[in-house]
């Protein structure tokens, strides 16, 4: 049975990897998306895994993998197609992780609370650098969505 620390460490190049996308105008209906997308990923990854045996050998160290998942999120910032390939190739570690049929909704649960995590941090980054939130869903999805209106941080009291 998965424990809480086994579940985060599941998740959480998830998470890294949905904080270096968040900082980015990506709509917030794109974000939930995505982070549903995570948790489904991980949670099949989990299911085969605990059907098949682990299928991989053991992840490399955790500094490794967390180094992917920073290149894998900066590559989805530049071209927006990886944004659909990141959900399958970050569940490869859950593959490798084994376990029982009745973790992978918890593996499936605490990837997309930490992929939502990430992605809102993100968002948080995203304000503090550029002074907009990002839009509620995007009108194009192909390409960025242009920042909703711009709102101030600290608004400066006008004379």
């Amino acid at each position: 049975m998965n424990n809480p620390a086994s579940i985060f460490v599941l998740g959480l190049d998830s998470s890294v990897c949905c904080l270096v996308i968040g900082v980015t105008t990506l709509g917030w209906s794109t974000r939930l998306k995505l982070a549903l997308a995570f948790g489904m990923w991980d949670a099949c990854a989990s299911v085969v895994s605990a059907a098949f045996g682990p299928m991989l050998p053991a992840p490399p160290s955790l500094v490794v993998w967390i180094c992917c998942a920073v290149l894998l999120g900066l590559a989805a910032r530049r071209y927006r197609g990886w944004i659909n390939v990141l959900p399958a190739v970050l569940s490869l570690d859950n593959l490798a992780a084994g376990g029982g049929l009745n973790d992978a909704i918890a593996d499936g649960v605490g990837s997309a609370t930490l992929a939502l995590f990430g992605l809102s941090v993100g968002a948080i980054l995203f304000r503090l650098i550029s002074g907009t939130w990002p839009c509620p869903y995007e009108t194009d999805m192909p390409q960025w969505s242009a920042p909703c209106g711009r709102t101030e941080i600290w608004p400066v009291p006008r004379q």
